[in-house]
């Protein structure tokens, strides 16, 4: 960001990190599959959190387009 003359913001950072910790939401595909032979695991239950963890990477990505959008709107100003 220091390359493109970007004040690094803390929202920002944050913003990174909660993206990233969205993307660990793969590891609920990991315990789906495992939900096929170990009867421990409720596959229905699996599946519904994923779904959530898919809605919460759509909401994220919507807001990180909009939070892109308004810093290039406000460079361009």
């Amino acid at each position: 960001m220091s390359t493109l003359g970007i004040a690094i913001r803390t929202y920002k950072v944050y913003a990174a990190w909660i993206g990233e910790k969205a993307g660990q939401a793969a590891g609920w595909r990991t315990l789906l599959t495992l939900a096929e032979t170990d009867h421990r695991l409720n596959a229905d239950k699996v599946e519904a959190l994923i779904s959530r963890a898919e809605r919460q990477a759509e909401l994220l990505e919507e807001i990180r387009r909009h939070a892109a959008d308004r810093v290039i709107r406000c460079r361009a100003a």
